[in-house]
């Protein structure tokens, strides 16, 4: 019998990585494909982001008001289906280096809009 690596053996070596950098894995395996019980708390089984688990791990300034983290995170995971998939990731990846542009309304100084590039990081 011939030797080769399979799908699964590198799925398997990749997720085992993962876990070792310290990430929390989630199988979401359903026998159903339209049962929505697989613990993502995802609404459609078409989105590939788990917000819930995204707004736990990431970290934006902790100075910014709640609005402007939102916007941030909102920033990060828009749909970015009329990009090519090379340039929505290099536009994300810029995102996560480089920080994410946010504008709000500065608490202090009434109606005045402050602007920040908030730094990005994960666990």
């Amino acid at each position: 019998m011939p030797n080769f690596i399979s799908e699964d053996d590198i799925e398997q070596a990749v997720l085992a990585k993962l876990k070792q950098h310290g990430f929390n894995l989630l199988n979401c395996f359903t026998t159903n494909s339209d049962d929505l019980n697989d613990r993502s708390n995802r609404t459609d089984k078409s989105e590939v982001i788990f917000s819930d688990r995204l707004k736990a791990a990431i970290r934006l300034n902790p100075n910014l008001p709640a609005e402007a983290i939102a916007q941030g995170l909102e920033t990060l995971t828009n749909k970015r289906q009329l990009m090519s998939p090379i340039a929505a990731n290099r536009e994300i990846d810029r995102l996560i280096r480089d920080g994410i542009p946010i504008e709000y309304e500065n608490a202090h100084r009434c109606g005045i809009f402050s602007h920040s590039t908030s730094a990005l990081s994960l666990p």
